[in-house]
């Protein structure tokens, strides 16, 4: 604190104790902290103050000996009053008292008194300097006839300074209440005097949010908590990092804050922001995320009542200002700082204070640490074993999946980039509504995981044929790579599709044959175990039917039920063979994306292919990883690569209710195909329609437009990232808008989808163009009864429906 003495107040010009201007004494008061104070005239003093010295707004104290120790009593004159005892009267009057002649001069006796309301204390050194000053309400009682001194402006300054040097004004929501009406006007007189004596920048800020806020609340809010809201001025100061606002206090729950700041624009739900702590004596610069916003302050509702008037209109009428007078509460969720060293996020389970200031996290910084990329690379660690953030360039990495940008930013702004690791092995689930975008986002994830630093093995089963347009991969130069590599791209259809039934399981006959009985299941089984010893694997239907003849009689009754199904539902159905079977090899290969068109099958038959192709890839990974490959007696199949399989309509094959006979090997590699690298992807637009046990062995997640509230509860139940947030977004998402979460992902991100490499195959038909076209052609042909009448018959018009003449 600056020690500026009583008796100084510049080097030209000293004011003493003893020399400053006595304005005048203390009649009464009307509260501990409000008083009356006469202010002297020429009859009581030889130099009576002027009055622009005993105005409005005019700092004052009054001295006092508390047990042997000086100090003043600060405060500031906040209301005036005239008083003339005879107002209404004029010409010569009798004087009062004992006095019993005429006194004309007496009608100029008019007196003037001052309102007083106390600001705080000081102690006086003997230097006649002032320190350990308090704004709090003072403790002692002043005395009628107490002098008040006006007070020098270095004083003031002194007063409203801290030990280390910075600005207060403790006593505002003090002065605002003593004062009354008058309140917010002697407050801004306050403040015009102290942006002299405090002309740092940091100190005018201070003063332009007080003037600001009590002026919007003395024009809106008469009455009110002026301070209770505080702003944060124009916070905005650059384009990369920048303030945005200032912590106001805890939130509801432990890792929650509320914010507050003039510019929604600049924060909005979804935003990623930064502040500083330090934790055990490291600086860390902690992400958090706005989860919800609202208005804290703005014009009244009343100013919108006529649509026709603008509300700034009537701002402007009553002498309300509008500029930057928007202030928002926002709620923001601490995420974490990034810890280096262990590369994922870290709580330090601390909360910003209030009045910390928050700044909108670094573009390049989100880049880094928002996907689970692992980034602990040699070439970015520091001797201390950290990483180095500023030199990680995520772009240039191996493995990465560009799905889009994030979506609160500027497009290109923050790439957003999903290791293809990390949902390959833990398996991927794209949830959205019709429409929404999710077979265009499956497109997306596809086109990357076909690139030269990935040459993923694909597998995708397509039911209503939406991924013909992948083709063009082929040819686009951005997929090859400088060895040669070329991205293939296979298609199979119904024709090219074959299950040889010694693939079957006895299970899956028996899902195809629809629950048989118990002594048919009886038979079935024991047959079927039969065929499944023998060396050969290429029997039929009826080298079965002899099998159970043979064990059972040739007259057993249940065998000759099952003859009946079994012709009727494997034999006569082209899609089962005897001895065709579509080599593995031919379906899956590093850099190779296999499409298995199905739309011109019946689901059964769409669930049975993907029963059995899972099935043998399964246990192709399954002997790889067990090293089978070695033991002479084995004759099955191999791969010695990871696989990757993608679900259109993921709920038709991994159902929450029925009997699919695809849904056990679906719960048995989401559950266990990590450990031998096989993945699923599901992609559905009714997550409450897929099996929990499948859709919550989803590690990564990505959810776009769902309002089906039962869905929603869906996700939210089996998805473990679904935080309240995340669902929140979900009903509010466009096309291309997307929530990515999950194992791949650091924390939640609100992403927008880049714009696909190749044509999308699933849009919308459009209905009224196809009705025009079918009606133009339809009337360029002749009708039946057209052709009736060139045939020589003779049209009546009608139409018999019924067919019976």
């Amino acid at each position: 604190m600056s020690d500026t003495p009583l008796t100084e107040q510049s080097d030209t010009q000293r004011d003493r104790t003893d020399d400053c201007l006595a304005i005048g004494s203390i009649v009464s008061s009307n509260s501990h902290m409000d008083y009356t104070v006469e202010i002297y005239n020429e009859t009581d003093r030889e130099r009576a103050p002027a009055p622009d010295e005993c105005g409005f707004g005019q700092p004052v104290f009054i001295k006092k000996t508390i047990r042997g120790d000086e100090y003043i009593v600060m405060g500031v004159i906040y209301d005036t009053q005239l008083v003339d005892p005879d107002q209404g009267r004029s010409g010569p009057r009798l004087a009062q008292g004992d006095q019993p002649q005429f006194t004309p001069g007496y009608v100029e006796e008019r007196t003037k008194f001052a309102g007083v309301a106390l600001l705080g204390t000081a102690e006086v050194t003997e230097d006649g300097t002032i320190e350990n000053s308090s704004h709090q309400m003072p403790r002692w009682t002043l005395a009628v006839e107490d002098i008040v001194e006006q007070c020098p402006d270095g004083v003031t300054r002194d007063f409203h300074s801290t030990e280390d040097g910075r600005l207060q004004l403790a006593y505002i929501e003090r002065l605002l209440d003593v004062a009354g009406p008058l309140g917010a006007e002697v407050t801004l007189a306050l403040v015009g005097r102290l942006r002299d004596s405090f002309p740092a920048e940091e100190h005018q800020r201070v003063l332009n949010v007080i003037e600001k806020d009590v002026r919007w609340q003395s024009s809106v809010d008469r009455g009110g908590d002026a301070m209770s809201t505080p702003s944060t001025s124009s916070a905005r100061t650059g384009s990369d990092g920048d303030l945005i606002g200032t912590v106001a206090g805890p939130g509801d729950g432990p890792n929650e804050f509320f914010i507050v700041t003039p510019d929604e624009q600049a924060v909005k739900t979804g935003e990623f922001i930064t502040y500083s702590v330090t934790v055990e004596g490291t600086p860390r610069d902690v992400i958090a995320r706005v989860t919800n916003r609202e208005q804290a302050r703005g014009l009244p509702e009343a100013f919108m009542a006529d649509p026709h008037v603008a509300p700034e209109a009537v701002a402007g009428t009553l002498g309300v200002p509008t500029e930057d007078i928007d202030l928002y509460r926002l709620e923001a969720t601490v995420i974490g700082f990034y810890d280096t060293k262990m590369e994922t996020f870290s709580n330090p389970r601390q909360l910003p204070r209030p009045g910390t200031q928050l700044r909108t996290a670094p573009d390049a910084m989100l880049e880094a640490v928002l996907p689970n990329l692992g980034i602990g690379a040699e070439n970015a660690r520091t001797e201390s074993g950290e990483v180095d953030l500023s030199s990680v360039d995520v772009a240039t990495r191996d493995g990465l999946a560009h799905m889009g940008w994030l979506l609160n930013r500027e497009t290109g702004a923050v790439d957003v980039h999903v290791p293809i690791d990390e949902f390959a092995a833990t398996h991927l689930a794209i949830l959205a509504s019709t429409g929404s975008g999710k077979s265009y986002t499956a497109g997306v994830l596809m086109e990357e995981m076909m690139k030269p630093d990935v040459r993923a093995s694909l597998l995708v089963f397509d039911p209503h044929g939406e991924y013909g347009s992948l083709s063009e991969i082929r040819g686009e130069e951005r997929f090859a790579g400088e060895d040669g590599y070329r991205p293939e791209v296979e298609y199979f259809n119904p024709e090219n599709l074959r299950i040889r039934i010694s693939e079957l399981s006895v299970g899956d006959v028996m899902a195809i044959l629809d629950n048989p009985s118990d002594r048919m299941q009886e038979r079935l089984a024991g047959g079927w175990r039969a065929m499944q010893q023998r060396e050969s694997r290429t029997w039929g239907v009826d080298e079965l039917l002899d099998e159970m003849r043979n064990q059972y009689g040739p007259d057993d009754a249940s065998v000759g039920a099952l003859e009946w199904r079994l012709r009727r539902s494997i034999q006569r159905n082209e899609l089962f063979t005897t001895d065709v079977n579509v080599p593995l090899d031919d379906l899956v290969a590093p850099g190779r994306c296999t499409v298995l068109q199905m739309d011109t099958l019946s689901r059964r038959d769409q669930q049975m292919i993907a029963t059995v192709l899972l099935r043998r890839l399964y246990q192709a990974r399954l002997a790889a990883v067990r090293e089978r490959g070695d033991d002479p007696n084995f004759d099955g199949d191999i791969i010695d690569f990871p696989l990757f399989s993608l679900f259109e309509e993921g709920h038709r094959f991994a159902p929450a209710t029925g009997d699919a006979p695809s849904l056990g090997i679906m719960r048995t590699i989401t559950s266990e195909g990590r450990k031998f690298g096989f993945g699923l992807g599901i992609i559905s637009q009714r997550p409450s329609k897929i099996d929990q046990d499948v859709l919550s062995q989803c590690g990564t997640q990505v959810t776009m437009k769902i309002q089906n509230p039962t869905d929603q509860k869906a996700i939210e139940s089996s998805v473990e990232a679904a935080g309240e947030d995340v669902l929140r977004e979900l009903p509010g998402l466009t096309p291309g808008q997307a929530v990515v979460s999950g194992d791949a992902m650091n924390t939640p991100v609100l992403i927008q989808v880049r714009e696909r490499h190749t044509q999308h195959g699933a849009d919308s038909i459009p209905a009224t163009q196809r009705w025009r076209t079918a009606n133009e052609q339809r009337r360029e042909q002749p009708t039946r009864s057209e052709g009736a009448d060139m045939g020589g018959g003779e049209s009546t018009g009608d139409v018999d429906l019924l067919g019976d003449g």
